[in-house]
């Protein structure tokens, strides 16, 4: 028995915001559910419903188009351009490292040492305390649900609150910190691939010739 899926795309971007409308076997209340949020959303949404059989075969049945007319959901390439220039970013600042092109005979790119300005570490710090406080915020409201206790004061819970963000300040200064640390593990990795690559490219060491009659043993031996 087929299922469908019911989800929404802000703008139709499959990169970005998102939400899971329904997941039902009645095929008039997928049609329904996406008619609705897509006459609600403002044209903000794109509504796509799928027709499931098994785990990868599916269907797409019908799609109600955001405001920008699109035919399908689609991967914004803007986005995924700004992702790739954060990840480079990030890695920039927390390994003090940016990578030249390869050597000749060795293996990876060449790493070289960057003292990135400090706005920009700054700005790592502080998105990575984000990250950090974001998730440890929701693994501590799993685990104090889970424990059963009554739910924390207002005070009790300033004071949690308070302690993560310490940690989580302290824990992404941690990250930025050990730059020189990463720099100096990739310069140590690249200079044993440079090793192995002149070992490798030496000619083989030929055993010295001798004089003739050297190698005949001594009268008196035999």
């Amino acid at each position: 028995m087929p299922y469908y899926t019911v989800t929404a795309y802000r703008w139709g971007w499959t990169n970005a915001q998102f939400r899971q409308l329904a997941v039902t076997a009645d095929e008039d209340r997928a049609y329904a559910l996406a008619e609705q949020e897509h006459e609600c959303s403002g044209g903000k949404f794109g509504i796509e419903v799928l027709e499931w059989h098994a785990e990868d075969d599916f269907t797409r049945c019908a799609y109600f188009s955001s405001a920008y007319g699109e035919e399908a959901p689609f991967s914004n390439p803007r986005i995924s351009m700004f992702e790739r220039i954060g990840s480079a970013t990030h890695s920039l600042v927390t390994t003090r490292t940016q990578w030249g092109p390869p050597a000749e005979g060795v293996s990876g790119h060449v790493p070289q040492a960057l003292e990135p300005p400090t706005w920009l570490e700054e700005l790592v710090v502080k998105e990575e305390q984000f990250r950090l406080l974001m998730s440890a915020l929701e693994e501590d409201a799993i685990a104090h649900r889970a424990s059963g206790l009554p739910p924390l004061t207002e005070a009790e819970r300033t004071a949690r609150v308070a302690v993560l963000i310490e940690t989580a300040t302290r824990e992404a200064q941690a990250i930025v910190q050990t730059g020189p640390a990463k720099h100096a593990a990739a310069v140590e990795t690249y200079r044993k691939r440079q090793d192995a690559a002149e070992l490798k490219a030496a000619p083989p060491v030929q055993p010295p010739e001798q004089p003739p009659g050297a190698a005949d043993p001594p009268a008196g031996a035999r």
